[in-house]
């Protein structure tokens, strides 16, 4: 690589996974880095990287800037804006003056912008860096990060919310930290708000976003720059103490009589950037389509079966809990065998955060999960003169970034199945990757079961019986339709 610069340029560097050194070579006409690299090792890509690593050899040349510099360069990106709205947001920002809570008034403004305005850019020409003005982005109803950050900016200003941009890194996160200061580094842009003395960041391009801004994770952007004045180095971007992501599934099977069929009902809760997710993929769906696609993946799970009730679906917004009930009827979910009726049940809430990855053998970090709780309960309803033929236990595995438990309970005429699963940290330390594995392993074996119970041999006799009247009947009626008349 060969890089000219004017006369007089000083250049700063930045190297990641090399020792090659650039070679500076200085005349009267420019600035000459080269930068040569021979016979390289091989680098195996091992994926499921967090962010901010990247295994290959890199180079980073650019003119000698500090951030402050950068911040120069974007503030008159960034003006004062004082056009007027259109007069229905007008209206709305006085309303929104009403409200005495700052934060209430913060919420207000993000999910306006969220929610309102497309996600959307042509980023050709001037635009490349240069937000529009919000009130053509509000008027057209689309925008690029700049315009949205540019919008909801303006609005909380409004608000007497202190409130700034700030550069970002989608694809390196906090390693821009390493880096050498300049534009280039950064591929989006976020907002800062102040409230009470506390900092918040805020993204006005994550559409349907439930909850308080106060709690949202956008941690993994590691490390920003304010675009305001004064500001000359990177502030770090903290997940919030009450930030958490969670599924919680709750499945209840209750078998009739004859122990074949069995009333199925399923609760699924979503919190969170679970919640987020959930919202705006299941609640974007028709209805129909998503009772299909959900009866769909129970009939793989289970055979033959009818829909008793359309999924319904709860979205708490202020929360940020998404709760979906469904309900069915199992034609045959329990495998028979003599005198045996056996369930296999499986934690699919935990099927993802258990997943290995593609590259075992690693030298770098892991990405791994969203911190949170994850919990899969199945709970089967035991008919009468059913015996479990199993009994209480309990496994605990726990591995560098999370606690797992699998427990049975045999109460009554119940028995209980429950996965519980408490993922600590998002990604995994390199030397901490071989322990992790090992211990996800394990919890991989443990998340399948087969819940067997014994039925006593005069039942099984008796159940064998109505099977083969119901049979005969069948047949029957049958002779007697192709006949024309009653049997």
């Amino acid at each position: 690589t060969r890089v000219l610069y004017d006369p007089g340029t000083e250049v700063a560097f930045h190297r990641e996974n090399t020792e090659i050194a650039p070679v500076v070579r200085r005349s009267a006409d420019a600035v000459e880095v080269t930068v040569r690299a021979q016979g390289s090792a091989p680098v195996i890509d091992e994926d499921g990287y967090p962010v901010w690593y990247q295994p290959y050899p890199r180079v980073e040349i650019a003119p000698k800037r500090s951030w402050a510099d950068v911040v120069g360069w974007a503030l008159p990106l960034y003006p004062e804006h004082s056009a007027p709205f259109d007069p229905a947001l007008e209206a709305k920002i006085a309303q929104w003056r009403t409200l005495r809570d700052p934060a209430a008034r913060m919420t207000a403004a993000l999910r306006e912008v969220q929610n309102e305005v497309r996600y959307f850019g042509v980023e050709i020409g001037d635009n490349t860096h240069r937000p529009n003005p919000p009130d053509q982005v509000w008027r057209k109803r689309y925008g690029d990060c700049k315009d949205k950050t540019l919008l909801l900016v303006t609005l909380l200003r409004r608000l007497d919310i202190e409130a700034a941009p700030a550069l970002v890194s989608v694809g390196r996160g906090r390693a821009i930290g390493q880096s050498v200061p300049s534009a280039s580094v950064f591929d989006h842009v976020i907002v800062r708000a102040r409230v009470d003395g506390r900092t918040w960041w805020l993204d006005p391009t994550i559409a349907q976003q439930g909850g308080d801004p106060r709690q949202l994770d956008l941690s993994d952007y590691g490390l920003v720059l304010p675009v305001t004045a004064g500001s000359d180095a990177l502030e770090p971007v903290a997940a919030p103490a009450e930030a958490a992501s969670g599924v919680e599934m709750s499945e209840r099977f209750e078998p009739a009589a004859d122990g074949t069929s069995a009333t199925f009902t399923v609760e699924t809760v979503y919190t969170g950037l679970s919640a987020d997710r959930q919202r705006r993929s299941t609640l974007g769906e028709r209805r129909d389509e998503v009772s299909r696609r959900f009866a769909e993946f129970y009939r793989k799970r289970y055979g033959a079966l009818d829909v008793l009730d359309s999924p319904a679906i709860e979205d708490d917004f202020e929360r940020n809990i998404v709760r979906i009930r469904e309900r069915y009827r199992l034609e045959a979910p329990f495998d028979v065998a003599g005198g045996v009726r056996a369930l296999d049940a499986y934690a699919d809430v935990l099927q993802d955060i258990s997943t290995l990855p593609q590259q075992s053998a690693r030298s770098g970090p892991l990405d791994y999960a969203e911190p949170g709780r994850y919990r899969h309960s199945v709970r089967v309803r035991v008919p009468e003169r059913w015996k479990p033929a199993f009994r209480a236990e309990r496994i605990d595995r726990s591995g560098p970034a999370f606690r797992f438990e699998r427990k049975v309970e045999v109460t009554g005429d119940e028995v209980q199945l429950v996965y519980d699963m408490q993922v600590k940290q998002g990604e995994v330390a390199a030397d901490q990757v071989a322990a992790h594995l090992e211990a996800l392993r394990k919890v991989r074996d443990e998340l399948s079961a087969t819940l067997r119970f014994n039925i006593p041999a005069a039942l099984d006799d008796a159940q064998r019986e109505q099977r083969l009247r119901a049979l005969l009947q069948d047949v029957i009626d049958g002779d007697a339709s192709d006949k024309g008349g009653k049997p």
